[in-house]
Order: C-alpha cells, then structure tokens, then sequence
C-alpha cells in the first residue's frame, strides 16, 4: 500500500497562481517563432516522406528522393501529414507541431501520476522539472523529429503498467500496455519490443507475480500487439516486400548494441554515458547526492510509485549503457522516472533534516542569484552581435527574472519554481535572438536559398537527382513543397528535364550547366539540363 508522506506540504494559493503563470509561459515558449528557422538535421527526411506519401498517394510504404524508405516504419510521418493537413500547408511549423504537443502531453502525464500516487505538489514540479531539462528544452523541443513522440508512446506505456496493476486490472494493463508498444513500434520499430518486454518481465518478477505472464490477459495484450502490427505489415506487402522491411529495422537497431561494436567503444560509452545523462538532467540532477545518504531502502520503500519508477529506469538504462551507438534522445522516456526518484528524496530528506534543506536553500538561492546577469552574456558573444534590438532584449530578460526573484522572496517562498521560471524566461531570450539569428545565419538557410535559386531556373520543368547524388535533404524539401512532386532519382536523363549532379559524376552527353552550388557536408553541385535523351 502506498504511503503519501504527511511532510510533502500541498500547494498553497499563491503557488497555485504561480504555477498558472509558468504553464502560460512555458507553452508560449514551446511556440513561439518554431516555424521560423529552415528544417535541419533529420528534420528534412521526416518532412520529406511525409510529402512524398502525399504526393504518391500511398501512405503505407515510405520513399524518400522516390526510392523505398525501410530505416523507420511511418507513424512518425502520418502525424507530419496531418499536421499538414491542420494547418493546410507544408510548413516548418506544421513539420515541427507535434512535437511540442507530444511534450506538453508527457508533462501532463507526469503530472496526474505525480498527483495521484504522491501529491500535488509533487506531481507539477516533477513534471516541470523534466519539462525544462537543458537538452530537451533548449534543442529537441524545436525540431520535427521523431524522439519526443516516441518518448511521450514510450512513458505513456510505463505509466500503463503501474496504474492498472494498482487498480487490479489485467486486461486494461496488458492490452493497453501493448497497443502502446505497437504505436511505438510503428515509430521506431525493434526498441519498443526491449522497453516493453523488459518493463514487463522486470515489473512482474519483482511484485513476485511471473505467473500472470502466462495469463489470458497477457496473450490479450499479445494478440493486441500482433493485430497492429499485422496489420501494417499487411498493407505494406500488397505492394512491396516486408521481409525487406523487417530485416533493415533489425539492422539498424542492432548496429548501437555492444554486439555490433567494438570492446573500446563499448568501454568508452560506459564512462561517458552516464555524465551524459546527469549533463542533461540538470536542474533535476542537483539532487542526485542525496541518493546516497543512508535509509535509501528506506526512503524507496515508502511510495510504491517511485520504487517502480527506479526499477523501470534501471532495468531499462542498462540496455543503453552498454550500446556505444546511443544517444541521449533516445532514452528521454526514461528521465521522467529518475526525475521523480530523485525529487522525491528531496523532499523527503529535506523535510527528514535540517541542514540538508539550509544546504539546498543556499544552493538553489545562489543559483537564482546570479541568474539575473545570465541573459547579459548574450552582449559578449560576438556570434550574437548582429540580433537586432538584443540589448533591449537582453536587459528586459533581466528585469523579469529580477522580478520573479523579488516576487519570489515577498510572496512565494518557493525557489524550485522560481528557478523554473527562470529557464523558462531565458528560453523565450533564445526564441527571440538565436533562433531569428539562426533563420539568417546557418547552414540550412544557405540550402534553403539554394532551392529557391534552382526553383527561378527550373520553373516548370521536371528535375531530378541524378545517379547517386546526394544532395541535401533541406534543398531536395523545399523543392518538393514548392513543386509539389517527388524530387526522384534518376539513372538515365531524359531530354529537356533538370538534373541535381555531383561532381563526382562525369556527365558525356551534351548538357547545358545552368548553375553551380556546394554544400558543407555533401560537396559540390551543377544544375544541369539535358539536351538529349541518355542510358
């Protein structure tokens, strides 16, 4: 039976208004200008299948440049389309929308879990404190990419677990935990089979109840995830082949495991991983000390809630520890849990002794303290000195932190929400400087250019990729939106159509060359048209 500890205080009013506040902001900042900059990293290639699926009229099998896409099943790519469809154009902010949705959902889920199996106050600052985590907040929140849909599937199937075995409901658990793991598979494929397989095993075999592991509602769930997935597989192989399909989504899941790599990478990862992780845990890993001090057991045992939380986390970061080929986004639906292991022997020590909770008040105070003069930094930074109005920019960042800090003193007596704030006002300084910065200055506005020059000397006419050019995928986008058709690879020139060609290749037969382009990580480029047909 879980214990709430009588120490956690409830909200109070002015914490409560407070908390408001920082949910206005916090999704104003998610928002605000996220269509401005051009797409970037994977962005592209999502945004590019999608359209190609439009184009094709096919939404089972994925293309990209018109060639099978077989790395990742489409889930990810059919709410790219129907965010093109809510705002009825293909645009960056269309691309990028679900994915500040996706976090607000999560947050909101750690928020009603936090509530119910501890309490109110809990459950708002754990979900915040994962909500402003440095590398989601600050980077993966403004891309259209497809980790913090699969975390929200991932974490939503967690919670899954433990709230219907509380309620003793089987067939809820493992029908719902399941489907959940079929969309997350629909997303990423394979890991969704480790995330919930494991949870499951794990969950089970500690409540010492492996027997229900060979229950009709477990082959429920089973046979829920087996439908969905069939179902897919179904559909993609009426026109292509889904052994093909299946044996690329293995490789590319097992190319990141210690089996796939070397004994001196896997090595490496050991040691790097978790400074990773705590890096981008921050605010919430300031409390990791306290995990060390006596009574863990103790403390653990007092809330079935965070004992599950820390099982779920360990079982799961093992298989990511030990895989050099991981990245910190892929294992986000595992912070939540962490977060509310380690806020909870916060709260929990702090409230148990004194000198813990003055430590943690002079910690969190001087970090508040000096966070008046963060924005500042942004003057010194020669890369930033061409953002129109930034001083004014700059120095209004400041006076709001300064009066959050002296609201916080006067009124709210509470400096965890008030550091909240204050990433959450530093994100808003970032929306409005470095992302326009970004919309003028960078790579991708360059390839973005450089489609918009080859749209003035195409016109109307067809254009390919020619043999294995690899163009970037940012040009190859904004081509395709504009034209609205697939953008294909061709291995034969047809008379009087464009061609994107590399420099690599050596074209023979009679060619006008209309322009010339290179870009930092592909090469070198002509845009070519062909005056005769070619094999």
């Amino acid at each position: 039976m879980t214990r709430l500890n009588d120490n956690i205080q409830p909200l109070s009013v002015s914490e409560k208004y407070f908390v408001l506040v920082l949910i206005i902001l916090y999704t104003s900042s998610l928002f605000l200008n996220l269509g401005l900059q051009p797409l970037y990293l994977e962005e592209p290639r999502r945004a590019l299948i999608a359209l190609e699926m439009i184009f094709n009229k096919n939404f089972a099998i994925p293309t990209e440049f018109g060639e099978l896409y077989f790395k990742k099943p489409p889930l990810w790519n059919w709410m790219i389309i129907l965010s093109y469809n809510i705002f009825g154009s293909y645009s960056e902010f269309a691309v990028r929308f679900f994915t500040p949705v996706s976090l607000l959902i999560t947050g909101f889920i750690i928020y009603i879990a936090g509530k119910k199996y501890v309490n109110e106050r809990f459950g708002i600052t754990s979900a915040f404190l994962f909500l402003v985590s440095i590398d989601i907040y600050y980077y993966f929140s403004m891309l259209g990419e497809i980790d913090i849909f699969y975390s929200l599937i991932t974490f939503a199937s967690f919670i899954s677990i433990f709230h219907f075995y509380k309620k003793q409901n089987l067939y809820a658990l493992f029908i719902v935990t399941y489907a959940l793991g079929a969309l997350g598979w629909m997303t990423k494929a394979f890991p969704s089979v480790v995330f919930t397989g494991l949870s499951l095993v794990v969950f089970f075999i500690y409540q010492k109840k492996i027997k229900l592991l060979f229950s009709w509602p477990h082959l429920a769930g089973i046979a829920t995830f087996l439908i969905i997935i069939g179902g897919y597989f179904l559909a993609y192989s009426r026109s292509n082949n889904a052994g093909d399909l299946i044996s690329i989504l293995w490789s590319r899941s097992s190319q990141r495991t210690a089996l796939e790599n070397t004994l001196s990478a896997t090595l490496t990862n050991l040691a790097v991983f978790p400074l990773d992780v705590m890096k981008n845990l921050f605010p919430a890993i300031l409390f990791f000390p306290l995990l060390f001090i006596k009574n863990f057991r103790k403390t653990i045992r007092s809330n079935d809630f965070i004992r599950f939380s820390l099982i779920i986390f360990i079982v799961n970061i093992l298989v990511y520890w030990i895989s050099p080929g991981t990245r910190q986004r892929y294992i986000y639906m595992l912070y939540p849990l962490i977060i509310n292991v380690l806020l909870y022997f916060y709260i929990v020590k702090s409230s148990e002794n004194i000198k813990i909770s003055m430590i943690y008040n002079k910690l969190l105070g001087g970090i508040i303290l000096i966070s008046p003069a963060l924005p500042l930094l942004f003057l010194i930074m020669p890369q930033f000195s061409e953002i129109k109005h930034l001083t004014a920019l700059c120095v209004m960042t400041s006076l709001f932190i300064a009066c959050g800090l002296f609201f916080n003193k006067i009124v709210l007596h509470n400096k965890l929400f008030t550091l909240i704030y204050v990433f959450i006002i530093i994100r808003i300084l970032y929306d409005l400087t470095i992302v326009p910065h970004r919309n003028i200055y960078s790579d991708a506005k360059t390839e973005k250019d450089q489609a918009y020059a080859i749209l003035d000397e195409i016109h109307d006419n067809p254009i390919h990729l020619y043999g294995s050019t690899t163009c970037s995928r940012i040009t190859v986008f904004y081509l395709e939106r504009e034209t609205k058709k697939v953008v294909d690879r061709e291995y034969k020139m047809e008379e009087g159509d464009y061609y994107i060609v590399d420099n690599k290749h050596i074209i023979t037969s009679p060619h006008d060359t209309v322009m010339t382009f290179s870009q930092e990580f592909a090469g070198d480029f002509l845009l070519i048209r062909n005056r005769h047909a070619m094999d």
